[in-house]
């Protein structure tokens, strides 16, 4: 997404494989769109946009799940409490428990869906170590006394490991 109709126009981000675009102009080889977490106008050049039908052509087993991995990857680095100045640990902590809510959903998503079993293998292997960094998330803010060892060795190595096996995921988007 970016700011203007063209290529030099700064970017604004992305939207995820089978997120929900609402179009507002077309603007020849543009759309101006409106996404769900944005107010900002936003455009995206028409390759990037398509109808459910062309959407549902392009998905294949574990796509759906994929979307719902990279949500949650979303929510993860945005309840990160680290390098917050005057932190509200209570406010920081019920969004980190929302978002372990939304966590046990995914979880039970996957597990009852019909996906080849080495595809909710490996869906269920990257919800593990989002849990893993919600967790950590977690005694960040309610043990303060482990602030700085959390911030500075556990969650960059859980932020690795997950890097490392996210990057397998590509095949499912």
């Amino acid at each position: 997404m970016r700011s203007g109709p063209d290529t030099a126009s700064k970017s604004q981000g992305f939207f995820r494989f089978g997120e929900p675009v609402r179009i507002k102009e077309d603007l020849g080889e543009w759309y101006k769109v409106e996404c769900r977490n944005s107010q900002l106008p936003l455009f995206v050049h028409k390759n990037f946009v398509g109808s459910w039908s062309d959407v549902k052509e392009k998905f294949i087993p574990g796509s759906d799940c994929m979307v719902q991995v990279d949500k949650l990857y979303d929510c993860l680095n945005a309840a990160a409490p680290f390098y917050t100045k005057d932190l509200d640990r209570e406010r920081k902590l019920k969004e980190i428990n929302h978002y372990q809510d939304v966590l046990d959903k995914t979880y039970n998503y996957v597990e009852s869906s019909k996906l080849p079993p080495q595809t909710i293998q490996d869906m269920l292997q990257a919800l593990d170590m989002i849990n893993d960094m919600f967790l950590c998330q977690k005694r960040f803010v309610s043990e303060p006394g482990q602030a700085s060892n959390m911030r500075d060795e556990a969650y960059p190595d859980l932020q690795f490991a997950f890097q490392k096996h996210y990057a397998t995921l590509e095949k499912y988007r």
